[in-house]
């Protein structure tokens, strides 16, 4: 039965939610099948039904060694409120081998925090992980359709986002035109390679039996192509010590970075001429769930941090500080360290929303303390993961100089329902991720995991 009122952090859990469908799909010329699924949930789910349409995207990111997208983000404008924005992060993808493979071998590698001023923020780090989910949606572009074709989206808006189509895919070429030193083109052609072996790895995951899932990760972890990897990493951060580290571009080299977004219409250049249209007052809402309950807030800070005339020309999309961003972050695992943290907290604070399930494994990682209890988290009847507990002691001793903490100063924790069907800690652990959260805000009857992770829809 759908609920009688609905709240603003509804509203973001769904459209949070609606960024995974579609997450199947394999061809080039799906994007309009992809889009037209998302807005049918717009159209349909109750805490958004007929309010919102998609204004910029949905734009997708896929890697060569991945035959799914391992990223994809819109924005949605509200109806009602048209100087409300929602940019709506997709969380990993379960059948991206490129998140597999990133999503817990590089939270031992931080990079610093590149954006913003003031006390603590040149020790503020966040994870390679983190940085390079950002970077993807930092480059992600988007082929605007006809203003007769995108409901909802102004002439005006259209009109300065057109203007801007060859200028924004000549300033990323200018942007990319500078060659790294041979050095780091030599770590950036050999990291490929290994990406390419701990991929083949990757693939056990996703047909192996509960029990063994642990083990496979703890030997790809230990592995020489993950050793290799990391210190591969760790050389080009030397070589790039005074630079600002373009992880994507690093990682898949310049030539495929400008194959890849060398036309279309970035985020902020949306944002710009949405503002511009919209003028003082406007809204900007970034959520996301999983992966994407990291980078919604990482992304929003982001967006904080690069408003006003005081940054650099090529960041500049609100100069005049028109428009307030806010975060509302599902299920996310940390993006950064203290420093990150406490300047995340002083420039966002109270606009930052953490909704996090107690039972829920995801949100523990990767703070020490948290990491921890992880192993003992679901009490019988659950069975317990061999070897969970020791790895995950591995883990927390690993990362314990690197500080990982939580952002946000106003924290969501739902104390979590054990369900007594799921007897397996893996079963119970994709149940508490995503399901955990419908039930608790009593949207279960509206919808589920199979309505945004249907291969068919």
């Amino acid at each position: 039965m759908p609920k009688a009122e609905y709240t603003l952090t509804d509203v973001m859990l769904t459209h949070a939610a609606i960024t995974y469908r579609g997450f199947a799909l394999v061809l080039p010329e799906d994007r309009a099948r992809l889009r037209a699924t998302m807005a049918e949930c717009l159209h349909t789910l109750g805490p958004v039904k007929n309010q919102w349409d998609i204004v910029w995207g949905p734009a997708s990111f896929r890697s060569k060694l991945s035959a799914f997208d391992d990223a994809a983000m819109y924005v949605a404008r509200s109806r009602t409120q048209p100087s409300r924005f929602v940019v709506a992060v997709r969380g990993t993808n379960p059948v991206s081998l490129f998140d597999w493979v990133f999503g817990d071998l590089l939270t031992s590698r931080q990079v610093p925090w590149p954006y913003g001023t003031g006390p603590g923020v040149k020790d503020a780090r966040i994870s390679f992980s983190t940085a390079l989910g950002l970077s993807i949606l930092q480059h992600l572009r988007w082929e605007p359709l006809a203003p007769t074709v995108t409901t909802g989206l102004t002439t005006s808006i259209f009109e300065r986002i057109r203007g801007e189509l060859g200028g924004v895919a000549t300033a990323l070429l200018r942007h990319l035109e500078t060659d790294v030193s041979e050095p780091l083109r030599r770590v950036s052609s050999a990291l490929q390679t290994k990406l390419a072996t701990l991929s083949a790895i990757a693939t056990q995951l996703a047909t192996a039996p509960a029990d063994r899932v642990v083990q496979l990760i703890r030997e790809r972890r230990a592995s020489q192509s993950a050793r290799d990897t990391l210190q591969l990493l760790d050389e080009a951060f030397d070589h790039l010590r005074e630079t600002r580290i373009d992880p994507l571009r690093l990682l898949l080299g310049g030539s495929e970075v400008r194959r890849l977004f060398a036309s279309g219409v970035g985020l902020q250049s949306f944002l710009r001429a949405a503002v511009q249209e919209s003028g003082a007052g406007t809204e900007i809402y970034v959520t996301g769930h999983s992966k994407g309950g990291a980078l919604s807030s990482t992304l929003a800070l982001w967006l904080a941090d690069t408003q006003g005339r005081d940054v650099a020309k090529d960041d500049q999309w609100d100069p005049d500080r028109k428009a307030t961003v806010h975060a509302y972050s599902f299920a996310g695992p940390t993006a950064g360290n203290g420093a990150f943290v406490r300047h995340s907290n002083a420039v966002i604070g109270p606009r930052c929303h953490r909704i996090a399930n107690n039972l829920d494994v995801v949100p523990h990682a990767w703070a020490r303390t948290d990491l921890e209890a992880i192993a003992t988290l679901y009490p019988s009847p659950v069975l317990p993961i061999p070897f969970l507990g020791q790895f995950i002691g591995e883990l927390a001793r690993e990362d314990a100089p690197l500080d990982y903490q939580h952002v946000g100063n106003d924290v969501t924790a739902l104390p979590g329902d054990l369900n007594r069907r799921k007897l397996l800690f893996l079963d119970q652990m994709i149940y508490q991720h995503l399901d955990g959260y419908f039930e608790q805000m009593k949207l279960a009857g509206e919808m589920n995991t199979a309505t945004f992770f249907n291969p068919l829809s």
